[in-house]
């Protein structure tokens, strides 16, 4: 599984929750916020290849 999300707490709660967490660069989050997550998605359109890595492990 994983969680999309762009603030701290998406972050914090897909974590828990065991999933692979991918962070927004073009949301809500201040600078810092996402230093922890699995992986970055720089653009929407990047989606499908984010989620095939993330699938194919």
């Amino acid at each position: 599984a994983f969680m999309i999300g762009d603030r701290y707490h998406d972050f914090v709660a897909g974590k828990a929750n065991g999933c692979t967490v991918v962070a927004t660069t073009y949301g809500f989050a201040a600078d810092g916020e996402a230093d922890e997550v699995d992986v970055l998605l720089e653009q929407f359109q990047d989606l499908p290849d984010v989620v095939q890595r993330i699938v194919n492990g």
